[in-house]
């Protein structure tokens, strides 16, 4: 049976997701009350809507990989017992795990399969969902030079999964967008949790009996 107890960093980086989340509508209820007044400057036409939505996405991405990053290494560090650890051939295993580890996303998914044998089919939305972040953090919210170039009805498709959509080059952010990537984000850091739990439960009822 799976566990359903948080780790205590499940357990803050989806209170950090549910605090970003409040923050993100009490920033969208300022900008869409406060829309309508006279402004003191000519209006630059930037959509503040959405520059505050590509924020709060780039927010719940970022507190997802800091998670996956810490159990990760608190994973490998527990594999490695004590009486090695000092080991030279060791920490340079340590090394490039942690490498990996904040590298970048696929380096994550890697060493997550390599050391702690976790599918790699776990990962398949949430890579569709760095799509996203990667057009608004190199693109500035459109799509960037090699996404255009590549298979725009895949990539299409991949984004709608998660309720975005592409006007010409730009992505559109709604608010139900950002519910969404919300829910999601909290739902894959229970998986992974929960995952990581249940492959310690086992390893823990094995040792016992043998």
């Amino acid at each position: 049976m799976s566990s359903t107890t948080l780790s205590q960093d499940a357990e803050v980086s989806r209170n950090l997701i549910n605090d970003t989340l409040s923050a993100h509508r009490e920033s969208i209820d300022a900008i869409t009350r406060h829309g309508g007044r006279p402004r003191r400057f000519p209006s630059t036409g930037v959509d503040r809507l959405q520059i505050q939505r590509q924020a709060t996405l780039i927010r719940f991405l970022s507190i997802t990989e800091s998670f996956c990053t810490a159990r990760l290494l608190t994973e490998i560090a527990s594999l490695i017992p004590d009486t090695v650890s000092d080991h030279a051939a060791v920490q340079a295993m340590w090394d490039d795990s942690h490498d990996h580890a904040t590298g970048s996303w696929r380096g994550i998914k890697e060493a997550y399969y390599s050391w702690l044998a976790v599918p790699r089919k776990t990962w398949t939305q949430l890579f569709d969902l760095t799509n996203a972040r990667n057009a608004v953090a190199h693109g500035h919210g459109h799509l960037t030079w090699k996404q255009q170039r590549g298979n725009r009805i895949e990539l299409e498709d991949k984004l709608g999964k998660h309720k975005i959509t592409v006007d010409g080059t730009r992505l559109v952010l709604t608010e139900e967008t950002i519910t969404h990537v919300a829910q999601f984000c909290r739902a894959f850091i229970l998986e992974l949790d929960t995952i990581l739990k249940d492959k310690k439960a086992a390893l823990a009822v094995a040792a016992a009996t043998t």
